[in-house]
């Protein structure tokens, strides 16, 4: 299974330090844009957050996108990076809170899920109680 993560989710996982449930949720390899790393690392980072980003970050497989496809002129570069790099490697899902982003990638046949959903699935697998 390939996992394709935007921004939004690993800031917001970040946040509560609960980062490592995106790993322990999926059985997946997880690809990150280098535009998606720069979003969450760059020089807006919280200090307090950034150890537990460069940990998670370290241990995905970063892609260099520099010719996206444009699926929405409304998007960002970073999250039309997510959806060339979700079509160019055939993901199995999208890991975005973005609406559009989520709409795109079910019209392009791809899964996805939001950082709700990642903590519904800790739940159901036991990794965090109700």
């Amino acid at each position: 299974m390939i996992l394709i993560a935007d921004a939004a989710p690993l800031i917001f996982l970040s946040k509560i330090n609960r980062l490592r449930l995106i790993t322990a949720s999926f059985n997946a390899e997880i690809l990150l844009p280098s535009a998606v790393k720069q979003e969450v690392l760059g020089p807006c980072a919280p200090p307090d957050e950034a150890p537990f980003l460069q940990d998670f970050i370290s241990e995905c497989n970063v892609i260099d996108l520099h010719d996206p496809d444009i699926f929405a002129a409304a998007l960002s570069f970073a999250d039309n990076c997510v959806l060339t790099l979700a079509h160019r490697k055939r993901a199995s899902m999208v890991l975005s809170d973005d609406r559009l982003v989520r709409r795109i990638s079910a019209l392009e046949g791809f899964q996805s899920i939001g950082t709700l959903g990642v903590l519904i699935r800790a739940q159901k697998k036991f990794l965090l109680s109700k």
